[in-house]
């Protein structure tokens, strides 16, 4: 699948939580939704990604936003692994990297993440 571009829509991808499959539309059906793409638990960068969303959340809300952070890992994993953090916004689990590819986005088997061109 080609990259996605400014202006483009968003695919809507079912994701993996421990409450069973999500399907990202729902998410921003409300409002503006952040989407961030995490390459492994132990990224530094998506580890201070987390950070700095985690204390924008009380401005990411009050502008009517909400945010997901995809992980390529089971929903379980993917839960612990935020709950630990206390991450405010949910965490959700993509282990066959559907939103990856479905955004252009390159997911390597180490876990690292880079944009596909074409």
């Amino acid at each position: 699948m080609p990259t996605l571009r400014p202006g483009d829509r968003f695919p809507n991808v079912t994701l993996a939580t421990v409450g069973g499959p999500v399907e990202l539309e729902e998410r921003w059906r409300d409002g503006p939704l952040i989407v961030a793409f995490m390459r492994h638990f132990g990224c530094p960068f998506c580890r201070e990604q987390l950070i700095q969303m985690t204390r924008a959340w009380d401005d990411i809300r009050s502008a009517g936003a909400g945010a997901v952070a995809i992980f390529q890992y089971r929903a379980e994993s993917t839960r612990n692994f935020c709950h630990h953090r206390k991450i405010p916004f949910d965490c959700l689990g993509d282990p066959a990297k559907q939103a990856y590819d479905a955004v252009g986005s390159a997911a390597a088997s180490d876990g690292s993440t880079s944009a596909r061109r074409r």
